[in-house]
């Protein structure tokens, strides 16, 4: 029997899996099938299916992985579908497997917006709200300030162009008032109401500047800004204080940090 993925999750938290289980199938020869296959080979991620098909079947997890990666051989197929694989470890994973030479070529070059990278000042903002807009949702955040402080204080303290915010949620009050306060500062800004989550993480990701809030949707948008500078919030976890200004710091290679005061590797997987 053939390794299979499912529909679980949104688009980007398949694409993790997805990519994930490829590597495994790549080591020991798995033939697979992966969910929403046609819509990340867009994206130009190439997922591996092999020759070996078998009856027995072991759970791939987030603390299996490394152990299943490396086994001399595996005589069964894998099962990852009721994982998301978003600790730390595997954010290191990913970063390295999205900055293989070939990965990186193959999506910069199936990205129709390419003729964008190096050549804008434009600034891109993820805002998720749709799923964390209303309690008792154990991340959400006191009240309505969950992402506007933190978007401000990065919007005053850049010289960028245009703005671009993507967003499940184009009609939330929450946008709406952040969206206002933009315009309020003279900038102008667009929300995206592109239905396509591939276009829309291609087209962000060539954005010079890439402002991340969470959501599996930002972080697969700020693997791929390969020439963006990519700007979290540093040094909260989901509680994050709005009664002091956060602190933003910006790299181009943000998940490879081991800077102690950038702790970007921490962040940036919480932002998952």
């Amino acid at each position: 029997m053939t390794t299979k993925t499912v529909e679980y999750g949104r688009l980007c938290n398949q694409i993790i899996r997805n990519i994930i289980t490829s590597e495994v199938c790549k080591k020991h020869n798995l033939k697979a099938e992966y969910a929403s296959n046609e819509r990340i080979k867009r994206l130009g991620i190439e997922l591996f299916s092999g020759d070996n098909e078998y009856s027995k079947e072991e759970i791939l997890c987030d603390k299996k992985f490394n152990e299943i990666l490396n086994k001399k051989e595996l005589k069964c197929r894998i099962n990852p579908n009721k994982h998301f694989f978003q600790g730390i470890e595997k954010a290191k994973y990913l970063y390295s497997y999205f900055r293989r030479t070939e990965v990186m070529n193959s999506i910069k070059n199936n990205n129709p917006f390419k003729d964008r990278y190096n050549n804008n000042n434009d600034c891109f903002i993820h805002i998720r709200l749709g799923d964390l807009g209303n309690p008792p949702t154990p991340i959400c955040y006191k009240g309505n300030v969950k992402y506007y402080k933190f978007i401000e204080y990065v919007i005053n303290n850049l010289e960028i162009g245009k703005i671009f915010i993507g967003t499940d949620s184009a009609n939330h009050k929450e946008l709406l008032r952040i969206v206002n306060m933009i315009k309020g500062k003279g900038k102008e800004v667009e929300v995206n109401r592109e239905k396509d989550e591939v276009k829309n993480i291609q087209f962000g990701s060539t954005c010079k500047h890439i402002v991340l809030t969470n959501g599996s949707y930002g972080a697969i948008t700020g693997y791929l800004g390969y020439n963006s500078k990519v700007y979290i919030r540093k040094g909260n976890d989901w509680k994050w204080d709005y009664n002091n200004l956060p602190k933003v710091y910006e790299s181009n290679d943000i998940m490879a940090s081991e800077r102690p005061d950038l702790h970007g590797i921490e962040e940036f997987i919480r932002l998952i």
